[in-house]
């Protein structure tokens, strides 16, 4: 079956861990929609719509919110915007089926545009995120329940002046891979 998304370019979906709702990251409008899910696997009707508001800095790609990525972590959901360089995390209420804003935001520096985020799998607290405008990988340490960046790297190879975008992020075994489109190389990070 299929429902509306109630917003523009859906570009990402993800479950929580029940498989109860399914979380759908609407690009253009920058908006994100949960969707319940039927006990077949289908799925029923968005139950909620959250929209974020603002801009960037970059007038090109960043004159509005665009969601790019939704990735859920134990009972929170991060959302990513590349349009306001944050990451919105919400609490996921099991009871209520709703998304509760918990005010906590991860904040990149202006201009990067963040596109999609990785956990490491043996380090709690430790978050890799891909920058498609800054073509950069940033790293995040979470400390008294605030997310703060230690590093900044490039992910595009020495003396490359051509255009890219920074894509996707996978974490494989003890390295961090992340695509480059334009360059079209895959940085790969110990």
């Amino acid at each position: 079956n299929s429902v509306s998304t109630k917003g523009a370019a859906p570009c990402h979906i993800s479950m929580d861990g029940q498989e109860e709702a399914l979380f759908v990251s609407n690009y253009t409008g920058g908006s994100l929609a949960v969707c319940r899910l039927e006990r077949s696997g289908a799925i029923s009707e968005v139950t909620e719509v959250i929209a974020h508001e603002g801009h960037g800095v970059n007038p090109l790609s960043q004159e509005g919110p665009h969601i790019h990525f939704t990735k859920v972590a134990g009972t929170e959901v991060l959302t990513v915007d590349l349009g306001l360089d944050r990451v919105f995390v919400y609490e996921w209420e099991d009871d209520a089926k709703r998304l509760k804003d918990t005010g906590k935001r991860i904040v990149f520096p202006a201009g990067e545009g963040p596109r999609h985020l990785a956990f490491h799998p043996e380090i709690p607290g430790l978050l890799y995120a891909v920058c498609e405008l800054g073509n950069n990988l940033a790293v995040f340490r979470e400390r008294d329940g605030e997310y703060r960046m230690e590093e900044l790297l490039s992910t595009l190879p020495e003396g490359f002046s051509g255009s890219s975008k920074a894509a996707a992020i996978r974490i494989c075994g003890s390295r961090v891979l992340v695509s480059n489109r334009g360059c079209d190389s895959i940085a790969v990070f110990a």
